[in-house]
């Protein structure tokens, strides 16, 4: 995949959450969304979902990575996060009418 697709993929779904988020926005595929994006997430191998979870939702500290990663180091496994990411969620999230009773017991 083309590293700006992935990236142009991620900021959409990160959008999507987002917009989930705000109140009065009802979207029948809410429910769904969410669960889709839980899976994955909780998919991903630690030290992915780490990086995921402290470089884009839990934005408290912005150079967290440094008490884990060289800086390339970072970068290079952050890069290859939203890969896995982006790609587990197309799979499922695209297929859901096919997956959503499997992922009904997750969610």
């Amino acid at each position: 995949m083309h590293d700006q697709r992935i990236y142009t993929k991620f900021n959409e779904i990160l959008q999507m959450r987002n917009d989930f988020k705000k109140p009065g926005f009802n979207w029948v595929n809410k429910e769904k969304f969410e669960g889709v994006f839980r899976y994955c997430l909780n998919s991903l191998k630690e030290e992915y979902r780490m990086i995921l979870v402290n470089s884009y939702f839990e934005q408290d500290y912005q150079f967290w990575w440094l008490d884990y990663f060289c800086k390339s180091s970072y970068y290079r496994k952050r890069f290859w996060a939203i890969v896995a990411f982006v790609r587990l969620f197309e799979m499922i999230y695209e297929n859901s009418d096919a997956c959503s009773a499997y992922l009904n017991s997750f969610c």
